[in-house]
């Protein structure tokens, strides 16, 4: 089939490294999910209009709208942050963010097993993160990730945000994803690894045939 078939060599909390940036599988089916190591603590957007970036599923169809919007990426920080890791990287949708809330225990536990902040964690008393889901022209989706619960934002308010990776497979094609091994991981670079740091990872191939 055409299906990829990346959950046999994945478990929800692993360690890995997509095209050099690093990552928790927070999904193994019916495609792989991955949240950044890395958190963002930025604006929606720096001005408020109707981008009808209102999915509430894909964050990658999102994505797509607000990168209609001339000069997007000035405009739409939290939006260009996760844009910037690379394909197949975006602003989580709310449904995304339930993903991730759903396996937040063993996502920080891999997290503080290399030293990198819990989810949310830049919002100190207020965990919340960012959804790239429009709710209004001034305003957005976030989850709370202290109890899960979803409420919405200014969308020039500043707050906490991880990106998504969805390995499917058109991305799959151009993208190399690695399993890391935690008890070797001595890096705590927030973005992306220096190819010194990728002896240490173990290559899995994924059938997109």
């Amino acid at each position: 089939g055409s299906s990829l078939n990346a959950s046999s060599g994945y478990n929800v909390g692993d360690l890995v490294n997509v095209n050099g940036v690093l990552g928790v599988v927070c999904q193994t089916s019916p495609v792989l999910k991955v949240v950044s190591a890395a958190e963002g603590y930025l604006k929606w957007s720096t001005e408020n209009k109707t981008t009808k970036a209102d999915g509430m599923f894909s964050g990658k169809t999102n994505l797509s709208k607000i990168q209609s919007i001339p000069g997007w990426k000035s405009k739409y920080p939290a939006f260009e942050w996760c844009a910037s890791l690379g394909e197949g990287w975006s602003l989580p949708s709310i449904e995304e963010l339930k993903v991730i809330y759903n396996a937040k225990e063993k996502i920080n536990s891999t997290l503080q097993s290399i030293q990198m902040p819990v989810l949310g964690a830049k919002g100190g008393q207020y965990p919340w993160l960012w959804s790239s889901t429009e709710k209004s022209y001034d305003t957005a989706y976030y989850l709370y990730f202290s109890n899960g619960a979803t409420d919405s934002y200014s969308k020039s308010g500043i707050t906490t945000f991880r990106a998504i990776f969805v390995a499917d497979i058109s991305t799959m094609k151009h993208i190399r994803l690695e399993k890391r091994y935690v008890a070797n991981s001595s890096s705590t670079s927030v973005k992306k690894e220096s190819n010194s740091t990728q002896n240490n990872a173990t290559t899995i191939k994924i059938d997109t045939s």
